[in-house]
């Protein structure tokens, strides 16, 4: 129902209904919820409200991960730029903590969404599943072109993924959208440690 209301514009029950594949009645029971669970988390005409992020926090604190994180990271922007935590979410790499960078136009705050076959933190949380749950994934995993750089076919994301478990760190370049500035040309690094 949530990510029916990610809409930049308000929706009337009947466009949450067909964005959630929900009948209008079970989307109208959704909404109520949401209405008085999360004390006007949405807003008529339909739309998020900022409080629906008190969903999100609540796992986000659950973590911990700004004090455990917070000694490293101070060593790291100093010598890296900015850190960030993400975790793997089916064949995404959602980012959720310590997020303050930018990967040439994509902006990366918490909450962020990328294919995980494209991106350098993506393949460091692949690489990191035991052969069987990486596998699986794989199956599901479209290997759609981002740019004219996009590992496309498994063989190559396989071969990929076991230089990434044996370097300990993956680095991207471009697979995830391509420079219109060649002087603008940056690499993405991700490190499992």
């Amino acid at each position: 129902m949530i990510r029916a209301l990610n809409s930049p514009d308000p929706m009337t029950l009947s466009e949450v209904a067909r964005a959630s594949s929900l009948t209008r009645a079970s989307a109208r029971r959704f909404v109520l919820t949401l209405e008085t669970g999360v004390r006007a988390a949405i807003r008529r005409p339909l739309r998020a409200h900022p409080r629906v992020l008190e969903l999100g926090f609540a796992y986000l604190s659950a973590l911990g991960l700004p004090e455990v994180a917070a000694p490293t990271w101070s060593g790291w922007s100093k010598r890296y730029g900015s850190p960030s935590v993400s975790v793997l979410d089916g064949e995404s790499v959602v980012y959720v903590a310590g997020c303050d960078a930018r990967i040439m136009n994509v902006v990366i705050n918490v909450g962020t969404r990328f294919p995980a076959y494209a991106t350098s933190m993506g393949r460091v949380l692949l690489a990191g599943l035991d052969s069987e749950e990486c596998t699986e994934l794989l199956d599901q995993i479209e290997l759609v072109p981002l740019s004219h750089d996009t590992i496309t076919t498994r063989p190559q994301l396989e071969a990929e993924l076991e230089l990434v478990r044996r370097a300990g760190y993956a680095i991207v370049d471009q697979e995830l959208e391509s420079a219109c500035d060649r002087s603008l040309r940056r690499s993405a690094i991700a490190t499992t440690g």
